[in-house]
């Protein structure tokens, strides 16, 4: 009996640990960021991968974004997070700037793949007419070097016709 209640003791110590004292691999204890990053995985805004690292190069992808904003905001949770109603109101407060700023930044791409699409297609057009003229060029240049072996085959019947003028009048 007393083997059992260790057994499971220890299973739950184990458990606890792992979910609230997962220990994160690539960031020292000496990194200024390290509470930080300790806290926001603890409460579960951010996760470890399979190997515990937090792995702070890696970027936030839209998916996780709004898993995050949707356990900031939501106001259910306010205490198992350890936020305060003050804490709820900054939180909200800054979130309304991110999402002026944000929305700025979709704003700006949208007009710049705008541009991008205006300048491919007026490449497109571009291209065409370089391609065009080239053509015109090359056909004029073969046009050219047609009339030149023209010019200069009757330059030598002008030659042979003079030297046989020649020879026959003296």
């Amino acid at each position: 009996m007393i083997r059992k209640i260790s057994t499971v003791l220890l299973a739950a110590l184990f458990t606890a640990s792992f979910a609230y004292g997962q220990r994160i691999s690539d960031v020292s204890k000496q990194d200024p960021s390290f509470s930080a990053i300790s806290k926001v995985v603890k409460q579960g805004y951010l996760s470890l991968n399979d190997k515990d690292q937090f792995d702070a190069q890696s970027p936030v992808n839209r998916k996780e974004l709004a898993l995050i904003l949707d356990k900031l905001t939501s106001d259910t949770d306010q205490t198992s997070a350890g936020l305060t109603r003050i804490d709820t109101q900054e939180i909200k407060s800054s979130i309304k700037i991110f999402k002026q700023y944000f929305s700025d930044y979709e704003s700006t791409l949208t007009k710049n793949a705008t541009v991008m699409t205006r300048l491919a297609n007026e490449q497109k057009v571009i291209n065409t007419d370089l391609t065009k003229i080239n053509d015109e060029l090359n056909a004029q240049i073969q046009d050219m070097k047609k009339e030149n072996e023209l010019q200069r085959q009757y330059m030598w019947y002008g030659i042979i016709s003079a030297a046989l003028l020649g020879m026959i009048i003296h």
